[in-house]
């Protein structure tokens, strides 16, 4: 890996986590979206964000989710105690299962009490048919 390389994964990683960071979730997004317009799929996002947890409870929150969701679904954490998961196509249609199955990884935490809020929005919803 070059210097260039080395640099450009730091700038878009989390170093805690090793998720990409919110700089990169953002840049995603905005091709994401971009190409949503000229193709016509939707794009949304769901965004966990864990209340009452410390940061290695959070750390490990994180793996837990990342093993749980596709590679492609762009997973990243944006804020402190926040991640964000970018999901396109048919995946959209998934967004209340995708929410349940994150809930349940909270719920069967027993390292620490914590709660967990998972909020669903559309970024770009698919064309309409006339």
């Amino acid at each position: 890996m070059t210097m260039e390389d080395q640099l450009l994964h730091r700038a878009l990683t989390d170093s805690d986590t090793g998720l990409p960071n919110a700089r990169f979730f953002d840049m995603e997004r905005q091709s994401f979206t971009e190409r949503s317009e000229r193709y016509g799929f939707p794009v949304g996002v769901v965004t966990i964000t864990c209340h009452s947890c410390g940061l290695d409870t959070f750390l490990e929150f994180s793996r837990r989710v990342a093993d749980s969701v596709r590679r492609a679904d762009h997973l990243a954490r944006t804020d402190s105690s926040q991640l964000k998961l970018l999901i396109t196509h048919r995946d959209t249609e998934m967004a209340p299962r995708i929410m349940e199955r994150i809930h349940t990884l909270a719920e069967s935490f027993e390292e620490e009490a914590f709660t967990v809020d998972v909020d669903w929005s559309v970024e770009r919803a698919p064309p309409q048919p006339a």
